[in-house]
């Protein structure tokens, strides 16, 4: 991109850009993993148990698909949640500096909104790595489960 105003204005909106885009496909992400939670519990519910429900081993897949549903849950919100940061003094801000028609964005303000975005992008691609070892214990539990049905039931 070519600069117009010598301060890399235009480098710095590109940056802010990639990271907005950064933060809506952790949003997509996130998204996507709440259907396969929801999917992997209905599983669950609606499989019945591979033995006589109140066994040891019935009482332990759902106790360990349970606990893996609370954790992957967890990280589901933390990505999902909305991020506020402080900046200055104590000043709450989400990111984006306040227009002011006397004096347009300095490349300075744009960097730091950079900065935050690609905070706020970290922050939900961690829940997101975080969940998914989670959902796919669940879904090992569930697919064991499944089987174990089909060879002793």
């Amino acid at each position: 991109m070519e600069s117009h105003g010598g301060d890399g204005i235009d480098s710095a909106l590109a940056v802010v850009a990639f990271c907005q885009n950064n933060v809506a496909q952790a949003d997509t992400k996130s998204g996507f993993l709440c259907v396969a939670q929801v999917g992997f519990a209905m599983a669950l519910v609606n499989g019945g148990t591979s033995t006589a429900p109140g066994s040891p081993p019935a009482v332990v897949a759902l106790l360990a698909c349970a606990f893996a549903f609370v954790v992957s849950g967890y990280h589901l919100v933390g990505a999902l949640r909305p991020r506020v940061r402080f900046h200055g003094g104590g000043r709450l801000v989400t990111g984006f500096p306040r227009p002011n028609p006397e004096s347009p964005l300095t490349s300075d303000e744009v960097w730091r909104m950079a900065e935050v975005l690609s905070g706020i992008a970290m922050a939900k691609n961690r829940h997101v790595r975080r969940c998914i070892p989670w959902l796919a214990f669940m879904l090992v539990m569930i697919v064991a489960n499944g089987v174990l049905g089909k060879v002793f039931g």
